[in-house]
């Protein structure tokens, strides 16, 4: 997975950058379908809420998953994306192991379903009976 890492407002020393290759590689073994990544990294000025801002945005094939949170170190900030980003992944594999389940379920319903029944109505000569062939 190709991942690029942006800093702004700040310049992101080699121990940062391979702290977020680590983690984001780890990251992989979740997200097998990611084709890149982009990990941007910010500093901002509220400083009560923590000023280091980690934006995570996974691509994937059909849609790009993004995370973004705020704290007072970029360690802390890029771990508490990437549990993010493993929570909307597993909530996504989710849907789809339930869709199979689904699916699998209608298949066996239609199996074992008794197939329809054709009635029709009979008139015999003289009588006034009503006959139903099955």
């Amino acid at each position: 997975m190709n991942v690029q890492i942006q800093s702004v407002k700040f310049d992101a020393d080699k121990k940062l950058i391979e702290f977020v290759e680590n983690k984001m590689s780890k990251l992989e073994r979740f997200a097998d379908r990611a084709t890149g990544a982009e990990v941007i990294l910010k500093l901002d000025k509220d400083f009560e809420k923590g000023n280091k801002v980690a934006t995570i945005t996974l691509h994937m094939p059909g849609e790009d998953m993004v995370a973004e949170h705020r704290a007072r170190a970029f360690e802390e900030a890029i771990d508490e994306a990437i549990d993010a980003l493993k929570r909307q992944i597993e909530k996504i594999q989710g849907e789809g192991e339930i869709a199979a389940r689904r699916h699998a379920l209608r298949r066996e319903e239609s199996s074992t379903r008794i197939p329809p029944v054709r009635i029709s109505r009979i008139r015999t000569g003289g009588f006034r009976s009503d006959t139903f062939i099955i």
